[in-house]
């Protein structure tokens, strides 16, 4: 018989998001295994708009947001960014949420060969190191493990046009993920 695991946070928030039928949402993934230089194995942004008319009004979209933040079987976001108006710019928020989702282990096996006169025409020094006749050390060791880490992050966008540029984009730095100024937003209107 085999072991049932429970749901991942991952499905949970996806389910989530698919019971509010006022709001679309795209999975955007990257998967980087054992992980990343940012140290995670799965980064997956949920990109997620109001259906319909936009909303741009940061309360309201932080509002929105943080219901989101209410799925019961997800657990709290590790972090919760707002939105805010800065000068010309409104900043998107976002949550975010980590899991773990398995673990890596490498072993490994190192080969010396050694080539000095002195190591090589002394006896004792071999049995010692534990060189062969090939005149190698293999040396067997336990390498790394670790967590494999997925990260979720739940981004709310004002609008259908916005979401689907930043769904497009190739680009990790791209601007328009994290906020957009004001001039552009009409534009995106």
């Amino acid at each position: 018989m085999s072991e049932i695991k429970p749901a991942s946070k991952l499905t949970h928030i996806m389910n989530g998001l698919r019971e509010n039928t006022q709001y679309a949402f795209v999975k955007k993934e990257k998967v980087n295994i054992p992980h990343s230089v940012d140290g995670y194995s799965h980064n997956v942004d949920l990109i997620v708009c109001p259906m319909g008319e936009g909303i741009y009004r940061p309360e309201t979209l932080q509002t929105i947001l943080e219901s989101f933040a209410r799925c019961p079987y997800a657990g709290q976001p590790d972090s919760i960014g707002k939105f805010s108006r800065v000068g010309n710019r409104l900043n998107f928020g976002s949550l975010s949420y980590t899991e773990r989702i398995g673990e890596f282990h490498t072993d490994e096996v190192r080969k010396i060969d050694i080539d000095d006169d002195v190591i090589l025409n002394t006896i004792a020094i071999w049995k010692e190191l534990g060189i062969d006749r090939d005149h190698q050390i293999t040396i067997k060791s336990k390498g790394m493990t670790g967590a494999l880490i997925r990260k979720i992050a739940v981004r709310l966008y004002p609008n259908k046009k916005i979401a689907e540029d930043v769904q497009h984009s190739t680009d990790e730095a791209y601007f328009l993920k994290y906020g957009i100024t004001l001039e552009e937003l009409e534009k995106f209107k």
